[in-house]
């Protein structure tokens, strides 16, 4: 099988290394990343390789003598004038996840983020979590074990309460969450890979998926349809623990 190269090129080699750590070690994708900080290092490398996507620098991308032949190319935007009507261009101020969740959806809709199988040398072990008491923190006790298995684990967090107010606790806004997930897995199921890395979100290098705003939007699935999903996503990313708070 063709190896699938998705290229990061930046001038600023610091906002180049941090863009590539946050792909390899948080972004679930089956693309091989390389990484140029010199955009002659870039042209060599298209000389003997075929790129699939291409995340850019708007200074890097200026000193491109021609347009590359490279299907899907995103310019990291600086302010400048967006020159090029075919590349998508990104504001490059704004965190690493927000960023690559933009990649992401576009690359997604367009059906060309593969689907990728696990390897079968682990299972993903499944840790629930349910007090019948309230207030007795269990959801910052789910957090914390998550965070400490995150440690040598990859490890993913999902909320099923209703109401968590994660976003009050989080202090983030969510544009995307389990309920676009389970869309997906319904109507979509070859995009599910891609849109799990749209959609999760990171805290201390604990992966999780923001709950549902709208608790109604889970109550209809049933006990089958949640084992198939958390399946489907065993298959796809190749997480060594999922935790539930129940």
């Amino acid at each position: 099988m063709k190896e699938k190269i998705l290229a990061v090129c930046d001038l600023e080699e610091a906002y180049a290394f941090r863009m590539a750590e946050y792909i390899v070690e948080k972004v679930s994708i089956p693309y091989t990343m390389h990484l140029f900080t010199k955009t002659e290092e870039l042209k060599i490398f298209l000389k003997q390789h075929a790129i699939s996507i291409l995340l850019i620098g708007e200074r890097a991308v200026r000193q491109l003598a021609s347009k590359p032949e490279i299907p899907h190319i995103f310019v990291l935007s600086e302010g400048g004038e967006k020159t090029e009507p075919s590349y998508h261009y990104i504001d490059k101020y704004q965190n690493p996840e927000q960023v690559i969740r933009i990649m992401v959806e576009h690359v997604t809709e367009l059906q060309v983020w593969d689907r990728r199988e696990r390897t079968q040398e682990a299972q993903c072990k499944i840790i629930g979590v349910y007090s019948p008491v309230r207030r007795c923190l269990q959801t910052s006790f789910a957090l914390t074990m998550g965070q400490l298995l995150a440690r040598e684990h990859k490890t993913l967090y999902i909320n099923l309460e209703c109401y968590s107010g994660f976003s009050q606790m989080m202090r983030r806004e969510f544009h995307e969450d389990m309920t676009d997930i389970l869309y997906y897995f319904k109507c979509a199921k070859e995009k599910l890979s891609g849109r799990l890395s749209a959609v999760v979100q990171n805290i201390n290098g604990l992966d999780f998926i923001p709950p549902a705003e709208i608790y109604q939007n889970l109550a209809g699935i049933r006990g089958s349809q949640w084992i198939d999903l958390f399946q489907e996503i065993e298959k796809t990313i190749e997480y060594e623990y999922l935790i539930l708070d129940l």
